[in-house]
């Protein structure tokens, strides 16, 4: 009888995650589809939205800060990682020119309090949450997020595991979210560690 044994990776890392991406994007019938992502780091997941999955529109949205803060110091952003967020933004700006030109995509440096003017209430398919892990944070995200969201449409978090620096931040969050809002969000689908919650009312 076979094992199913996990990807090795680094402690605190999440594994290669493209293929269960990509899964749950396209099976949510997503293209064509207006979206936000929270959390974009180098613009990877944003090119397989904009030119795999074929969203119209993306909002992509992160501080691309290094931060101080000791709760993040296993995060990719902490000032002590060797990722240098001030020319990680200027590699996206410069990578997603042509789509920014076009209007397919508008960079927003800051959180999704900084993006909430400039998206109206229904007016997004998902929103693809995957900045800050810990349970605070992801909770104001996905609050922040719900009523930009359509009816119909999703909320999909990243990382839902406890395997990783932020604990179980990411499950407790979504817990608790979902908890507070029973009767507006159903889980709908699970691939790898995303999970996607729609928009009943």
């Amino acid at each position: 009888m076979g094992t199913n044994k996990p990807e090795e990776k680094l402690e605190g890392q999440p594994t290669s995650k493209r293929p269960a991406r990509l899964r749950m994007m396209t099976s949510l019938g997503l293209a064509d589809g207006m979206g936000a992502e929270i959390g974009v780091f180098k613009g990877e997941f944003s090119a397989e939205l904009l030119r795999e999955v074929g969203v119209k529109k993306l909002f992509m949205i992160d501080p691309w800060e290094n931060f101080d803060d000791p709760g993040l110091k296993s995060s990719w952003y902490h000032s002590s990682a060797k990722n240098n967020m001030i020319d990680i933004y200027k590699h996206v700006k410069e990578e997603f020119a042509a789509e920014t030109a076009s209007g397919q995509a508008t960079i927003i440096r800051g959180g999704f309090e900084d993006a909430c003017a400039e998206i109206a209430d229904d007016e997004l398919d998902f929103a693809y949450i995957d900045g800050d892990h810990r349970f605070e944070a992801v909770l104001h995200d996905l609050t922040l997020a719900a009523p930009k969201v359509k009816t119909g449409g999703f909320l999909i978090v990243d990382d839902y595991s406890v395997t990783g620096w932020w604990r179980d931040g990411v499950v407790a969050a979504m817990s608790t979210f979902l908890g507070r809002n029973p009767n507006n969000w159903m889980i709908v689908r699970c691939v790898g560690h995303q999970v996607a919650i729609k928009r009943l009312q």
